[in-house]
């Protein structure tokens, strides 16, 4: 039986908890720092739209994610990780870690909710002129 759609058109949808008080705060951090384009309460990760962040207001995050519950999210980001690593420290944007390991690279960021999102890298495609040893969250597997 035949279906007119195609996986490769069905967006997923990641919910990120945030108190009621912290939508201007979240998008500019998901906007302006992350660097993500957004639409209302979503934001596009990758430019085809099929990997997105949703803002949903829940009460007492803070509390829940004190906790420090694991990554709400692993997302593969195409193109050179390590500048883009470089505008979020630039940025300001809180990251836990940054590893290099034989199948690439995974930073761990913390939003102002201190949420944490996972995102991947592919290490041939990256800088490997940008200076990181001051980055303390740096690490090599």
């Amino acid at each position: 039986m035949g279906s007119s759609f195609s996986n490769e058109y069905i967006a997923t949808w990641i919910h990120v908890p945030i108190p009621r008080h912290g939508e201007e705060r979240a998008r500019n951090f998901y906007e302006k720092d992350l660097g993500f384009k957004r639409s209302y309460s979503e934001f596009w990760v990758a430019e085809d739209g099929l990997v997105r962040l949703q803002l949903k207001f829940v009460e007492h995050v803070e509390k829940i994610n004190a906790l420090q519950p694991s990554s709400l999210c692993s997302i593969f980001l195409k193109g050179d990780f390590l500048s883009l690593c470089e505008r979020w420290v630039h940025q300001g944007v809180s990251i836990e870690l940054l590893q290099l390991d034989p199948g690439g690279f995974t930073a761990v960021v913390l939003d102002p909710f201190l949420n944490r999102l996972e995102f991947r890298g592919d290490e041939e495609s990256s800088d490997f002129s940008i200076d990181t040893s001051q980055w303390p969250f740096f690490r090599r597997a």
